[in-house]
């Protein structure tokens, strides 16, 4: 009887091992999956900038609430929980802080720095992604079936 609990246990912590490198992989796709929708966003923002160049407001909530990055909170614009970091968020209350400030022409040459500046962070977080995800799942696995040899 013994034995079996002890399998037990091992078996739970070789799950809770390969279950933590799972979610550290997650993150990072999560992270490059929003950068993905700033991106769209952004795209958005430009071409109604372009064409419809009034309701500034209205606009910025129509592109980025419909993917759920923003909502509106007590009048005011605030960034959702949706995998960005905290750089990420940064530079993106930095866009909105100053949104509005100028005409429209100014705006959308804004607009289009700001994707260049997030299709680039966007490029290297599916890199990095791809790569650490990988390594995260890995070392969650070994990790796992290293800490059931030590404690058989």
């Amino acid at each position: 009887m013994e034995i079996f609990f002890k399998s037990i246990g091992l078996f739970l912590l070789f799950l809770l091992s390969v279950w933590i490198g799972f979610l550290k992989a997650a993150e990072l796709k999560r992270r490059a999956f929003a950068l993905r929708m700033v991106c769209e966003s952004l795209q958005e923002l430009q071409n109604r900038l372009r064409y419809e160049g009034t309701e500034r407001v209205r606009i910025i909530n129509d592109t980025f609430g419909a993917n759920g990055i923003t909502e509106i909170k007590n009048g005011e614009t605030v960034i959702n929980e949706c995998g960005l970091n905290t750089a990420d968020k940064n530079q993106l209350e930095d866009y909105f802080k100053k949104f509005g400030a100028s005409d429209t022409a100014s705006e959308e040459k804004r607009a289009a720095m700001y994707l260049s500046l997030f299709l680039k962070t966007k490029e290297a977080a599916e890199k990095t992604a791809a790569e650490q995800g990988k390594l995260y799942r890995t070392v969650g696995v070994c990790a796992g079936a290293a800490v059931c040899l030590l404690l058989i």
